[in-house]
């Protein structure tokens, strides 16, 4: 199997420690599957293996990977995820899970991006590639500590100086060991989701239009202990079963709302809840 590799985005060091801000972004029934084809491992897609698909008795319409390519560009290349307030994870139609790092950088190419989600269901886990990881290993604005025995007399001396060097020198180990970029989980997503988190489900067929932002700012205010908010977008353009239905039996007590007076597609869903809480949490 050919082996594609993923990227590494590196925030700066003050941006690894967030203030408890986090949107979790759920992409629901992605038709994320592989199959081998003529001895090679491919990602089923409907405009590359329609023949295929139809001649196993299923729906080549349904098999769109490249609307999570979209949505993971869009979420990934944000504000919010890069001041580290962002997690995505992949809910497939097979009930797989895959958490994607907010370090992840998804190749610009779909070609590359089958690749990488072909290698992340084959092997499980996706980590950065050793020659990037010693390139980018520590944040820009710190370099690593060194640890000469006379610091043994300088803890002595200055114990509460040593003590904050030390933190820095594990936060910044704990960086560079940070390399897996795409995992596996383990089912249910909700085991992943925070507790007590609300969650709310973007779909064209809620009751109510609302507008992002006031929404936003009024769910902050409601959930004022909780500073994390679950959303589920539909990764897929067409679906054997309703995304509610879906929601309903996955999900404890979901909230549906529209975005929109006019169907969008999952890429500009995610691009506008992006926004809202970029606008309200200050994310410039």
């Amino acid at each position: 199997m050919k082996k594609f590799e993923a990227s590494i985005f590196r925030p700066t060091f003050q941006q690894k420690s967030s203030m408890g801000n986090k949107v979790i972004v759920v992409l629901e029934n992605c038709y994320l599957e592989s199959a081998k084809i003529k001895d090679e491992v491919r990602l089923l897609s409907a405009d590359e293996h329609s023949k295929f698909l139809q001649k196993f008795g299923k729906r080549s319409d349904l098999y769109r990977p490249d609307i999570v390519h979209q949505c993971l560009l869009t979420l990934l290349d944000s504000p919010l995820n890069k001041a580290n307030c962002l997690e995505v994870y992949l809910h497939t139609h097979n009930n797989v899970i895959i958490k994607v790092s907010p370090q992840c950088r998804i190749p610009r190419t779909y070609k590359r991006f089958a690749g990488l989600i072909v290698q992340c269901l084959f092997k499980l886990v996706i980590r950065a590639d050793a020659s990037q990881t010693a390139s980018t290993s520590a944040p820009p604005s710190h370099k690593k500590i060194e640890k000469p025995d006379r610091m043994r007399n300088k803890w002595k001396k200055n114990h509460d100086k040593y003590e904050e060097e030390e933190e820095e020198e594990e936060l910044d180990r704990e960086y560079v060991d940070g390399l897996v970029l795409m995992k596996v989980m383990k089912n249910p997503i909700t085991k992943h989701l925070p507790m007590g988190a609300p969650v709310f489900c973007c779909s064209q067929y809620a009751k109510e239009t609302l507008h992002m932002r006031q929404f936003v700012d009024q769910q902050i205010e409601k959930y004022k202990q909780s500073k994390q908010f679950v959303f589920v977008v539909g990764g897929f353009s067409e679906t054997e079963k309703p995304l509610e239905d879906l929601v309903k039996s996955t999900y404890d007590n979901p909230t549906f709302v529209s975005v929109s007076n006019y169907p969008l597609s999952a890429s500009v869903v995610c691009s506008k809840v992006c926004n809202a809480f970029e606008e309200v949490w200050n994310v410039l």
